[in-house]
């Protein structure tokens, strides 16, 4: 199914819509991509209540509930040209109260290349700009 953005808009403003399923199913695969422990349970809940269920480590919870905030900006600035100072703010929200926010990386171009932890051979990834 291909949702319109003015169709992605129309749920997001519509309560009871399934506007939150979109988001968690979303956000479940792409936190998970970058080794996220939040379930789809875990994130529904978040959704809901504002209730953090499970263990996970800080840096994850704060680029979950990070995650969600940034899943309504990117709607919300659907069609906006996407220029570099966008790109970073989109960062910038994803990282804030994160380690990376701390030292200095949120909201800018990569500085360290990226790694597979526990992958047996060395993989090149996505280098510093």
């Amino acid at each position: 199914m291909i949702i319109t953005v003015n169709e992605l808009r129309q749920l997001k403003n519509t309560p009871n819509s399934g506007y939150d399923k979109i988001k968690v199913e979303f956000l479940f695969h792409s936190n998970k991509l970058e080794g996220s422990t939040f379930t789809k349970e875990n994130l529904e809940k978040y959704l809901k209540e504002q209730v953090i269920e499970g263990s996970h480590a800080v840096d994850d919870v704060f680029e979950t509930i990070n995650s969600t905030k940034l899943f309504d900006f990117v709607v919300d600035t659907l069609g906006q040209p996407l220029d570099e100072k966008l790109l970073m703010d989109f960062n910038q929200m994803l990282m804030k109260n994160t380690r990376n926010q701390e030292w200095g990386f949120a909201g800018k171009w990569k500085k360290i290349p990226n790694h597979i932890l526990g992958a047996s051979e060395k993989l090149v990834l996505a280098q510093p700009h």
